[in-house]
C-alpha cells in the first residue's frame, strides 16, 4: 500500500481502510502502528530526498510538525498524496475514538460481572460475612481505579486524539482546505475532485471525535453548510 501511495487509484482507499480496521481489531496497541503508518506517509510526502520510508523505520513526529502546522505546505505535495494522507488520518482518528469506547465498555462490563459475583456469594454465615467484607473492600479499591481509567478515556477521546496528538498537526490543513472549498466553485479535474471529496469526508470524521474541535471550528462548519459549492 505504501508503494501505491501517490498513485491515483480508487481501490487504494478501500484497501487502506480495511488495513486500518484490521489494525484496530487485531493489535493490542493499535495507536502505535497507526502512528507509524501516518509518519511513513509523511516521510514520503515531505522528504522527497528519501523515498525509502517504511513502517519499520523509527520516525519522530516532531520532524513533520512545522510542515503540517503550516497549511500552505500542503501545496508542496501532489493532490493525490494529500488526499490519501488525509483519508488515513481521518479514518484513524475515528477508529481511535471507537477503540476508546470499546475499552470503556469492557471496563464497565467487568465491573457488572464482578458485582454480580459478589452478590451471589452473600451468606448469613459469619465467616462468609467476613469474606464478603474483604471482597467489598477490594471492590471499592477496584472501582476507584476504574473510575480514574474511565475519566482518562474521556479525556483522551475529547482532547488528546485531536488536540494533543499527531493527528492534531493535520487540523490546520483540514480547516484550510474546507474553508477554501466552501468559497470556491469545484474544478473539473480528477485530482482536484478527489482531494475535495476526501478532505470534506475526513474533516467530518475528525469533527465526530472531539466536541472541542467542533466548537473551535463552527465558522468552518457553517461555511460548508451554507456554501453552494459543497
Amino acid at each position: 500500500l505504501l508503494q501505491g501511495y501517490g498513485i491515483h487509484n480508487s481501490g487504494w482507499f478501500c484497501c487502506i481502510e480495511q488495513l486500518i480496521n484490521a489494525i484496530f481489531e487485531l493489535k493490542e496497541n493499535p495507536e502505535e502502528l497507526s502512528q507509524r503508518l501516518i509518519l511513513s506517509m509523511c516521510k514520503r510526502s515531505f522528504d522527497k530526498d528519501d523515498q525509502e520510508a517504511n513502517m519499520d523505520m523509527d520516525l519522530d513526529p516532531s520532524q513533520f510538525q512545522h510542515s503540517l502546522r503550516n497549511a500552505e505546505n500542503a501545496n508542496r505535495i501532489s493532490k493525490v498524496e494529500l488526499a490519501q494522507l488525509l483519508f488515513v488520518v481521518g479514518h484513524i482518528a475515528l477508529k481511535l475514538l471507537v477503540h476508546c469506547e470499546k475499552v470503556e465498555v469492557r471496563i464497565k462490563k467487568e465491573r457488572i460481572e464482578r458485582e454480580k459475583m459478589i452478590n451471589e456469594q452473600q451468606n448469613d454465615d459469619e465467616k462468609q460475612d467476613e469474606r464478603e467484607r474483604d471482597l467489598k473492600a477490594m471492590q471499592g479499591g477496584k472501582e476507584a481505579e476504574e473510575e480514574r481509567v474511565l475519566e482518562l478515556l474521556q479525556e483522551i477521546s475529547q482532547d488528546y486524539i485531536i488536540q494533543r496528538n499527531l493527528i492534531g498537526h493535520f487540523t490546520p490543513i483540514f480547516v484550510h482546505l474546507c474553508n477554501q472549498y466552501a468559497l470556491t466553485a469545484p474544478v473539473n479535474k480528477k485530482d482536484d475532485t478527489l482531494l475535495r471529496k476526501v478532505s470534506i469526508l475526513s474533516f467530518c470524521k475528525v469533527l465526530c471525535v472531539s466536541t472541542t474541535f467542533c466548537e473551535d471550528n463552527l465558522k468552518t462548519i457553517l461555511n460548508m453548510i451554507r456554501s453552494p459549492n459543497i
